[in-house]
């Protein structure tokens, strides 16, 4: 299973992805391909489209039990 929120995590806190890939147990091509689409979709940080529902944070985002790896299907 792609763990899609892991590998952000570790690239937004500036992880190789060489390290991402043997963290969560995918291959490196599979890291860089979640975080290129990433990029594609404009996400700069991961609360963009991980954050929790709450009045403190913008409801533009969708709370994370209501996020959809599917925007990441490639």
């Amino acid at each position: 299973m792609i763990q899609y929120r892991r590998i952000l995590e570790l690239h937004f806190k500036g992880t190789s992805q060489r390290t991402i890939s043997s963290s969560v147990g995918n291959s490196r091509q599979t890291a860089s391909d979640v975080i290129k689409k990433a990029k594609d979709l404009g996400l700069v940080e991961l609360t963009d489209y991980f954050a929790p529902s709450s009045p403190s944070v913008s409801n533009t985002s969708p709370p994370i039990h209501e996020w959809s790896p599917s925007l990441f299907l490639m």
